[in-house]
Parts: C-alpha cells; structure tokens; sequence
C-alpha cells in the first residue's frame, strides 16, 4: 500500500494525520478536535489550496468550529474534519477516493466524514464502499444537509430582525448573499419568497445569472462587497474571510451567514461590536446540517419532521445568545463559544465522576 500518514502534534486536538497516496495524487488532513459527547463528524472539503499550510490552518478551524456547533446543538457527536488538496481540473479518481476511506479507517471511527464545499454524495458514495464511517446518504435516512443548514441560517436571519426590527418580517430587507452555492442558492430562495430584496455575489457568472433570472436578484461584484450597504450581510462561501480590514469597510447592520468561521480571529468580533455589526455565531446557526447527518447515529431520529424541529430551535437559542452579549457588552460569538466550552467541561467532569 502506498498510503502513508504522518501524526501532527497539535495542541489541543486529540489527533490530527497527514494523509499521502502519490499512486493516486492524495493530499489530505484529517483533524479529531474533540470526542467528549461522541465521534468526531465533519465534512470532507476538497479545495484547490495554495499551500500545505492552508489547508491545514482551515482544517484546525474547521475541526473546532464543528466541536462548538455540534455542542450548542445538544447532539451527541464530536468534532471534526478533513480537507483534501484538490485540483478542480482533474476529476477524482476512485483510487484517491479509495485511499481516503483507508486513511479515515485509519482513525478506528473517531472520525466520521461527510458532505462539504467540492464533496458531493457520489464521492461519498465512492468513500463507503472501504470505510463505513461515512453518514449524509440517502441510505442512512439522511441525505445532503445543505437543505436543512440552509433553513436554519433563514431561521436565524428572522430571529436577528426580531432582535433587532422588533418582528421576523425581511419584506423589504437588503440582504446579500456571497455565494450562491449548495446551502447559499437555496437561503437564496428561502430570502425571495420572505419577500427580501436581494443581491447576489459569487466567482461564478453562469450561477450569478441563473439567480438573478429566476428570484430578481442584482449583482454585486466581489470587489463591491465589503463596501456594499445593506441590512444584512450574509457570508456563504469559504470561512476565515472577516478581519480587520474589512470590518473597518462593512454598511450592515447584521452579519447573518452559513460559511464557517467567518470571523478571521476570535478578536474580530470585537471589532463588530465597536462598529455596532450584530454577528450571528455561524457554529449555532448553520448547525442545521450537522444536525440531518448526526440524525443517522440513532435511526429514531432520522425523521425529517424531528430534524425540522431542532433546526427550528436555532430561531430561540440565537435570540439568547444575543441577549446574553448584550447585558456583557461583549461579541455573541464569544458568548456561544464560551458557552460551548463549559457545556464540553462539565461534560467531561460528569464522565471522569463516574470512572
């Protein structure tokens, strides 16, 4: 075999490997940031990145987002993920699929991988036929997430115009959309039929004008972006993209988006609150998805009305949140992280009690 994996001290990760096949062109990371509530799940993100570097920087943040998410979301799964270089000209093999499955085998179920950016239910599909630790098929009762994480960034968004107009109503709102992808094209529908005003960016001109026939939207270029005024701004593409700069530039009065990890540093929220920017903790309101494919964990629990209904429970956990930021005068994001934080301590606290 030809599969070779190399073991990455990193603080604060139970484990993170480096996964290389050159049979098959894989280059991979695989991050288990934390196991206390159950296995590590996660998407796999196939991106062309610039560096080993990058990717492994976004596989960490990824990682830990999905260990805060999933614990705001009361399930019983860890977090995790895994990022794989990947040239968009070069269709992947199922030799590299194959190898991926053995490098998550590797982990003995720690890690459970799934749906993400450039990872779709074929590839999936592909990754079973070696690992079983592989959930987000139709065959588990589940399927693509992106329906449900998309739901509850639109739940979220009524819940910020509570919070901040006094009723959910968007008629009128400007809301704009960057990236109009699988979660971003149908928040995008979900804000047309709320009656939004919409404005769509995105890299890719055939889906810019595809939005803009079917709902109305106008365009934005992605250079305009961070200079646009609206309502709310909603981040729906690759994570890590607020920080100092363009915070300095934003005219919204929210930042309500599914991408993960948004904020550059956990510091930027801060600056958010200094610009009077409400910002919706991504890890609580995009957990709509994590919270479809952990359904599978327990087939009890795979129904799509039950899944509907904790997704809906966003709407109220978000207004807390707010709520909470509000009376410490500090960024909700901090607040849900903390939060999250104490919920895994005494988690953790609970099962060494009982050793």
């Amino acid at each position: 075999m030809s599969l070779h994996i190399k073991k990455l001290d990193i603080p604060d990760f139970e484990e993170v490997i480096e996964v290389k096949d050159p049979s098959c062109g894989l280059h991979a990371f695989i991050a288990v940031h934390d196991t206390t509530f159950g296995p590590a799940l996660g998407g796999t993100r196939f991106l062309p990145y610039d560096t080993r570097e990058e990717a492994l920087e976004d596989v960490l943040r990824l990682a830990r987002g999905m260990t805060y998410k999933s614990t705001l979301a009361h399930l019983k799964v860890g977090g995790g993920k895994s990022t794989v270089i990947y040239d968009p000209k070069n269709p992947k093999s199922k030799e590299l699929l194959h190898s991926f499955g053995e490098a998550v085998n590797y982990l003995g179920g720690r890690y459970i991988c799934a749906e993400d950016m450039n990872c779709h239910l074929s590839d999936l599909t592909t990754i079973l036929e070696v690992s079983p630790h592989v959930l987000g098929l139709p065959g588990d009762g589940t399927g693509s997430p992106a329906p449900y994480t998309a739901r509850g960034v639109f739940i979220a968004i009524q819940a910020t115009a509570q919070y901040l107009w006094g009723n959910t109503s968007l008629k009128g709102k400007k809301i704009l959309l960057q990236g109009i992808g699988g979660v971003g094209s149908r928040l995008l529908e979900h804000l047309f039929w709320a009656g939004a005003d919409l404005y769509i960016s995105d890299l890719r001109d055939d889906a810019l004008k595809k939005a803009s026939h079917e709902f109305g939207a106008h365009i934005v270029k992605p250079e305009d972006v961070y200079d646009f005024e609206c309502d709310i701004f909603a981040p729906c593409a690759r994570g890590g993209t607020l920080n100092a700069e363009n915070i300095n530039r934003l005219r919204c009065c929210a930042v309500v988006g599914a991408a993960n990890n948004q904020l550059a540093t956990p510091k930027d929220g801060l600056l958010l609150v200094e610009r009077n920017i409400l910002y919706a903790h991504d890890g609580l309101i995009n957990s709509g998805g994590v919270i479809s494919v952990a359904s599978a964990i327990n087939p009890e629990d795979t129904h799509p009305q039950k899944v509907l209904f904790l997704t809906e429970r966003i709407f109220d956990r978000l207004l807390e949140i707010y709520e909470l930021a509000e009376r410490e005068q500090t960024c909700p994001s901090l607040v849900a992280d903390k939060l999250a934080q104490s919920l895994i301590m005494e988690e953790k606290e609970k099962q060494n009690a009982m050793v």
